[in-house]
């Protein structure tokens, strides 16, 4: 039952607290977000990495990466073009 929370939390708290703070992102980008939490997530209890934080944790953290740091890269990369 922690699992489908746990996999619940790391598919959209990241995109709502996005909404929280006033911004709208694209399609695409919700969808990344989303699809990286749930990787994570995955990833992190097939590791056995449990011991060191609950899943959901890493993994919502890897969804507001997503949304915050990879917008960044491609905007900074388009305009050294």
């Amino acid at each position: 039952m922690l699992i489908a929370w746990g996999l619940l939390a790391a598919a959209f708290v990241p995109l709502i607290t996005v909404y929280a703070l006033g911004r709208r992102p694209s399609e695409a980008t919700a969808l990344v977000m989303m699809g990286t939490g749930i990787a994570v997530f995955l990833l992190w209890r097939e590791l056995g990495l449990s011991h060191l934080a609950y899943e959901a944790m890493p993994a919502i953290v890897a969804g507001l990466a997503v949304y915050f740091v990879v917008p960044t890269r491609l905007r900074n990369r388009a305009s050294n073009t």
